[in-house]
């Protein structure tokens, strides 16, 4: 037995609850080591007695290239919880404990070494939002989806449509040319709308924001913001709105206040500065990166914290917004995320917290600071085999499977999943110009665990490098359309929208002559989303399975960037 891969973390997210009363338990082994793993557990004051334990065999695993995941979920009466392993490798069986392995366990006086769970709280754990697992989102960049309102001074303008963005491009669009643009999001799919930064701010990104109350005026005003809310609500669609709560501009009236007074401002704790007063030329204040107009809002600062979880509560409680994707989360305090999900949750409990981190997110996603992050581990898979081809269908199976276990699945269902955004390449650009890479992400982002969101203008055919080139104005001339991808993603969205196995069902990846499996299933329903990422032409013989899709496939060969959804039932 190789017991230096065997892991548990006691009250983690290899053990945790996803609701009032489900706990869920993770044992980690070798690959292919454990025959049986056994879970012996019961109320933590009673099981040392005989007739008050249980056991059961643990036969839910998910497996990558190292290790298999055993997976125990019990809906408990009382949350009051022990338990210990029982682990064999067909040889020899081993009690496991938090005291270590061990031949022999006696329930009756070794009940400090065995794991508990010693109680669950209503508010300490992970809350999944009753919407979350129908979302399928839409992200957009406002100033470059459309102009709806013809009427305000468009003197700023200097981008159209087909052109190439610069990074200080304005094309001119505005809350209505999204709001007029409803049927297009119903008729896609789309129930849920990300929007990057719409408050006052001089730039086209809005990530530099000088008035955190006010819209800016070039896309509308606080009032237009109202009906765009309750127009999108009438209509079945969320609407998250991305918080800059890392940093602000250096126009805005409270850094200004500290430029003017110095140590005297009120607001002076609010920032990190080295001195008595602001010296801009020589840059002796912290900064977003090295960008001296963006300067860091001291988020360990109780003032500065209040001031944040007052923007929050205030787009909640007086437009009824949905979220926050908050920018750069990973920069800011536990202190002040702790406060402002507190905050946040007192007035909406569905609300969701979505976090702007690049790498694993275990610590932040424990139920008392962020619901989920933008999935970059998700994203690093997909453009490393469909755009670089670095990895094989082996390799990404291992690795979109070993994500999960990162962190505790209501957290894994509330994930944003994007193969693309405002911060990347286009997905297409980055894989040689090549749309059907795009489309074969889409199909696994739609049946992966999480949120499936897609970045505007991609689903016709739109394409773009780095920003700014990423950014470019939505065409909304359909004989310019990429019809053929519009299509298929559409389709895609309805068959995620039509299948609860999609939504709820438990997950299984793995590689099989170099095609890639993807497995849904929930009540004895299984989909299948088989790709084929090779150069090859590749033969399936399907028994009884059912076509429900099918994309470069014809006469049983798949063809390369080709993909097929099965149903199994």
């Amino acid at each position: 037995m190789n017991f230096e891969s065997i892991l548990h973390i006691p009250m983690s997210n290899y053990a945790y609850f996803s609701d009032e009363s489900t706990i869920n338990i993770v044992l980690r082994a070798k690959k292919d080591d454990l025959k049986k793993v056994i879970i012996i557990y019961g109320n933590k004051y009673d099981m040392r007695l005989d007739g008050h334990r249980f056991s059961e065999e643990i036969t839910n695993k998910y497996s990558d290239d190292l290790y298999d995941y055993f997976v125990f979920r019990k809906k408990l009466d009382d949350t009051r919880f022990g338990y210990v392993f029982l682990l064999s490798d067909g040889e020899n069986k081993y009690y496991y404990c938090e005291s270590g392995f061990s031949k022999d366990y006696d329930f009756s006086i070794n009940h400090t070494s065995r794991f508990e769970y010693p109680y669950n709280f209503k508010d300490d754990f992970l809350n999944l939002p009753s919407w979350v697992k129908d979302c399928v989102g839409y992200q957009i960049f406002p100033e470059r989806f459309d102009i709806g309102d013809f009427k305000k001074d468009l003197s700023y303008k200097t981008l159209n449509t087909l052109d190439t963005p610069k990074s200080n491009s304005f094309y001119g669009g505005d809350l209505q040319g999204i709001l007029n643009h409803i049927d297009y999001f119903l008729n896609l799919g789309i129930n849920c709308i990300y929007l990057n930064p719409i408050f006052e701010s001089p730039s086209n990104h809005k990530y530099d924001t000088v008035d955190y109350f006010k819209i800016d005026h070039h896309f509308g005003d606080n009032k237009l913001f109202k009906e765009f809310v309750n127009k999108m609500h009438a209509n079945g669609i969320k609407v998250i709105l991305d918080g800059v709560f890392n940093h602000m501009s250096d126009e805005n009236k409270i850094f200004q206040d500290v430029i003017k007074k110095g140590k005297k401002s009120k607001y002076f704790n609010f920032f990190i500065i080295w001195g008595d007063k602001i010296d801009q030329e020589n840059v002796n204040y912290s900064c977003f990166a090295s960008v001296k107009n963006m300067p860091r809002i001291n988020t360990e600062n109780d003032e500065a914290i209040e001031y944040i979880c007052k923007i929050c509560t205030y787009w909640i409680k007086e437009y009824d917004i949905d979220g926050w994707r908050l920018d750069v989360s990973d920069e800011i305090s536990f202190k002040c995320l702790r406060k402002m999900r507190n905050e946040v949750k007192k007035i909406k409990k569905d609300a969701i917290i979505i976090g702007e981190n690049w790498r694993i997110p275990t610590k932040y996603l424990q139920g008392d600071m962020l619901d989920s992050v933008m999935n970059y581990k998700f994203y690093s898979s997909i453009i490393d085999y469909l755009a670089y081809n670095k990895i094989n269908s082996q390799d990404f199976a291992n690795q979109i499977t070993r994500n999960l276990f990162y962190n505790n699945m209501n957290a894994n269902y509330m994930m944003m999943n994007e193969v693309e955004n405002h911060d990347t390449h286009r997905l297409s650009t980055l894989a040689n110009n090549d749309k059907q890479a795009y489309i074969l992400a889409s199909a696994i982002t739609i049946f992966y665990i999480g949120m499936p969101f897609f970045y505007y203008g991609s689903e016709i055919g739109i394409d773009g490098g780095y920003d700014p080139l990423c950014r470019r104005a939505m065409i909304w001339d359909k004989n310019l359309w990429d019809m053929k991808t519009y299509k298929t993603i559409k389709k895609l969205i309805s068959i995620r929208k039509e299948n609860e196995c999609l939504k709820s069902g438990d997950f299984k990846s793995y590689s099989k002559d170099d095609l890639l499996y993807i497995e849904r299933e929930l009540n004895n329903k299984k989909l299948t989303l088989i790709i084929n990422n090779t150069a090859d032409k590749k033969l399936i013989k399907l028994k009884k399975e059912k076509i429900i899709y099918s994309y470069n496939f014809q006469e049983d060969h798949f063809y390369n960037k080709g993909f097929l959804i099965i149903s199994s039932n």
